[in-house]
């Protein structure tokens, strides 16, 4: 047998107030009380509903009505069970039973609270119904608390700031290494877990869309109030100043070894024509490579006194983490193009250097210059259209869909490309003239990406002696025919010298950079023009 919710509900108020009428046990009227509250918090919006009948015998002539401080104990009793089923996890502790009250004495007229008798169970399933409305408005709006942090509410008063007592998740976590404790000691646990969460869904949303630009970068505009843990933050810092990381996200994959070897196939299968019927087609192979991946470990050390911890240590950490995340961009991008692992390394300043970044991997142009397909001598015109589609020609296929290239310019060889006029002016193309703005998105297709690890003092033959200084080179890459790999996000760790009464932060991070194939003058995917006056 069916029977509607708001019929269930006024009989299990009958029932109730027989009960009382009945002077029942306190523990029989307690019983039916819950009863009648649970039924009609589970009907809010759905009265009409039919369910079936739980045949709950109507005892009593209750006429379905409540007493206005009847009304008041239901109201607060059904909202807060509607609110632990409701809210999400993050917020059912936001509103406290205080809360409600005042919510409910605010939302029920002062006659209904004041009045004994004759207030319908249709007026109490609306008033509960405003009631909930406001009570979750409340808790989800509030402009006076961020939705994650650590008091025993699980919010934090905002603006989140580099204070003590109200640092971001990624600051107390920097805090702590600093002061040589746990990591995580003291940080919530549905923040910490938020936070990470936050991170890991930043990174994914990279891989998949490639190159994107991040917000939320500088103090005080938005950036103390992402809660993400100290590693995505680092990470994110290191693709903030990093545009050529940013291009490479797409093609990052996770490390589950190392080495590891990653199967490729890099040719297709050939169609014939086969014009007998009955006969075999032709048969024909696909290319296959194995790229190996081998991971280098890039290492930075910062160094305090124990003054600047006694005295300001708090201050000291956004610009902690700021020149870690800094130095991690510039690391990973002069390897990406800079680096070489000869014995001795093709610039004469980096093959002084021992443990040099630049000596991970072969980077882009090491690659290029290795072979006189993937080169071109640009002494004649520079930086010139003319030049720079030759350029382009010698990538042959691998340049043809220039949104998976870059041009990776020095910030000095930047202004001779402003100084094009097609680039400047972009006639007639319906866009806003670079000259204009200063800017250049692209040229040919492709995004420029200009680094401070570019390098715009090589000599006539694109590397570095320090003698002859004044030449640049201007790289263009197809970024889909190389792979970078993430065997380990940051750590960062402390140590401490009592001799000289200083603490040092060593932050690292494991990478691998490597082409599916090695360029050579068949798989031109990466060529470099040289030899021109920077």
């Amino acid at each position: 047998m069916k029977i509607k919710r708001s019929a269930l509900v006024a009989r299990l108020k009958s029932a109730w107030d027989a009960a009382i009428a009945a002077k029942k046990t306190a523990e029989e009227i307690a019983r039916l009380k819950h009863a009648y509250a649970d039924a009609l918090a589970d009907s809010l919006g759905k009265e009409d509903e039919e369910i079936d009948d739980p045949d709950h015998k109507a005892a009593g002539g209750g006429d379905g009505t409540v007493t206005g401080a009847e009304l008041e104990a239901l109201i607060e009793r059904c909202v807060s069970k509607s609110l632990s089923t409701q809210l999400p996890e993050n917020l059912k502790n936001v509103l406290t039973a205080d809360d409600v009250k005042k919510i409910v004495k605010e939302v029920i007229p002062a006659a209904a609270l004041e009045g004994k008798k004759g207030i319908e169970i249709d007026v109490v399933l609306e008033l509960v119904g405003n009631v909930l409305t406001k009570a979750i408005s409340n808790a989800t709006h509030a402009k006076s608390k961020m939705q994650f942090g650590d008091d025993v509410n699980g919010s934090i008063e905002m603006p989140v700031s580099w204070r003590k007592g109200n640092l971001p998740i990624h600051g107390k976590q920097l805090l702590n290494i600093l002061m040589r404790r746990e990591m995580n000691e003291g940080i919530d646990a549905k923040a910490l877990q938020k936070a990470i969460a936050l991170g890991d869904r930043m990174f994914d949303n990279y891989r998949v869309q490639g190159a994107k630009a991040l917000t939320s970068t500088a103090a005080g505009t938005g950036d103390e109030w992402v809660p993400t843990d100290l590693s995505a933050v680092l990470l994110r810092r290191l693709y903030l100043e990093s545009i050529l990381a940013q291009l490479m996200a797409s093609r990052e994959i996770e490390m589950p070894s190392q080495p590891y070897e990653l199967p490729l196939s890099t040719t297709r299968p050939t169609f014939y024509l086969n014009s007998t019927e009955n006969t075999d087609g032709t048969a024909s192979d696909i290319g296959t490579a194995k790229p190996v991946l081998s991971a280098a470990k890039l290492m930075a050390l910062v160094e305090y006194s124990y003054e600047v911890e006694e005295d300001s240590i708090i201050p000291i950490l956004a610009t902690v983490q700021m020149l870690l995340g800094e130095a991690a961009a510039y690391a990973l991008e002069s390897a990406i193009i800079n680096g070489d692992t000869t014995a001795t390394h093709m610039d004469s300043d980096i093959a002084a250097i021992a443990n040099a970044a630049e000596k991970s991997w072969k980077g882009f142009r090491k690659l290029a210059l290795t072979n006189s397909a993937t080169k071109l001598d640009m002494s004649t015109g520079g930086i010139s259209r003319a030049n720079l589609v030759a350029l382009k020609k010698k990538g042959g296929k691998y340049m043809r869909k220039m949104r998976e290239c870059a041009w990776v310019v020095s910030p000095n060889n930047e202004n001779d490309l402003l100084n094009l006029d097609e680039v400047a002016l972009w006639q007639n193309s319906g866009v806003t003239p670079t000259l204009a703005t200063g800017e250049i998105k692209g040229y040919l297709g492709a995004p420029i990406v200009v680094s401070e690890a570019a390098r715009d003092t090589l000599n006539a033959s694109g590397v570095y002696d320090g003698i002859t200084t004044t030449k640049g080179a201007i790289t263009l890459a197809n970024l889909s025919r190389f792979i970078m790999g993430n065997r380990r996000g940051f750590t960062v760790e402390v140590d401490k010298s009592i001799t000289a009464q200083k603490k040092q932060i060593v932050a690292s991070f494991r990478k691998a950079f490597t082409p599916i194939e090695t360029p050579s003058s068949t798989v031109p995917s990466v060529v470099t023009g040289y030899n021109f006056t920077s």
